[in-house]
């Protein structure tokens, strides 16, 4: 099973590593690159998630540089429903704000020729993935 979505809605997330390096980019740095290529509307998106996933870590993480050439060769884009993830029909009704982390190193990407058969904002991020 993967991560929900809206029915009707194709969802896809975009997967990189980072290394700290020395001398590099911030996470600001990395996100202001991926700026470049996506739709104005869809920024507040990327801060909102980027905020959300480092959560307190986000100040730490200001002054932290990550390797540009790592975070670069590793990016992928993951359709949401094959990122493997925990049920809600799993989860007794007493549970809530479940978080979890997955890997996905086993997961294969969208490939660059269907992510340019589907629409505007899948051509953009096709561009990231492939630079």
């Amino acid at each position: 099973m993967g991560l929900n979505s809206p029915i009707g809605v194709a969802t896809a997330v975009v997967s990189l590593k980072v290394v700290e390096s020395s001398s590099g980019l911030s996470v600001e740095d990395l996100i202001q690159q991926i700026f470049q290529n996506i739709p104005a509307l869809l920024r507040i998106k990327v801060w909102e998630q980027a905020v959300s996933t480092l959560g307190s870590d986000w100040m730490q993480s200001a002054g932290q540089l990550f390797d540009p050439y790592e975070a670069k060769s590793t990016i992928r884009v993951i359709d949401a429903r094959t990122i493997p993830c925990i049920s809600p029909d799993d989860c007794p009704v007493e549970v809530s704000s479940v978080r979890f982390s997955a890997d996905v190193s086993s997961v294969q990407p969208f490939s660059q020729e269907y992510l340019l058969t589907c629409g505007p904002l899948f051509e953009s991020i096709s561009s990231i993935q492939s630079d």
